[in-house]
């Protein structure tokens, strides 16, 4: 529970001071506040992660935005977001889930759209800090489930990787709702001995102004 209570008070955290930041900047270039939530669907890839499957996990952040013109933008995010994987190995199920704090630094490209609807494309780095590391074996009707420290392969702290996606801002009075669909390629192994990988998809779906 504690654990739970620090993640969302970093998170919490960093959505105000990205709203402070956005209210502190003067009305012609003050960025646009954006605030979502969503659905990843996490595997691990690489040859010591056989079998694998996607694991479900969620994701909630919050977002600045400034447009450099009508079609150029760079959206920093600040988010929390579960990874993970599924996979089976002979009669062994497990289920692993790694949380992150993490920061994507997204170049932002609007092309024209029609009036009301702007679509936009997303691409730019990410890094983020391993907040929370939990897997649970099973074989047969006997599970187990631990920490990832009792794996022989400690699983680093730090995770990186390039960032993809694509969406569209919908306005609705003053507001903007949006949804995007994203994908997390990472490029460090989770472990320095180890040929693993993230790979995730994500859904969002949130609110600018």
């Amino acid at each position: 529970m504690g654990r739970i209570r620090e993640r969302a008070a970093l998170v919490v955290f960093g959505v105000v001071a990205l709203s402070g930041l956005a209210n502190a900047q003067s009305s012609t270039n003050r960025p646009a506040f954006g605030v979502y939530a969503g659905l990843n669907l996490a595997t691990i890839s690489g040859k010591d992660i056989p079998n694998a499957s996607n694991k479900a996990g969620v994701l909630v952040g919050a977002s600045l935005t400034w447009q450099f013109s009508d079609m150029f933008g760079f959206q920093p995010q600040l988010e929390y977001s579960q990874k993970g994987v599924m996979y089976s190995l002979g009669n062994v199920s497990v289920d692993g889930t790694i949380s992150y704090v993490e920061v994507p630094l997204l170049f932002r490209v609007s092309p024209s759209g029609m009036q009301g609807f702007t679509p936009f494309l997303l691409v730019g780095p990410a890094v983020g800090y391993k907040t929370a590391c939990n897997i649970k074996g099973a074989v047969g009707n006997l599970s187990v489930s631990s920490s990832c420290a009792a794996l022989s392969a400690k699983v680093d702290d730090i995770d990186y990787g390039l960032m993809f996606g694509a969406g569209g801002d919908f306005k609705v009075g003053s507001l903007k709702m949006t949804g995007a669909v994203r994908y997390d390629l990472g490029l460090k192994n989770l472990a320095s001995d180890a040929d693993a990988k993230n790979r995730v998809i994500s859904f969002l779906v949130g609110l600018r102004w």
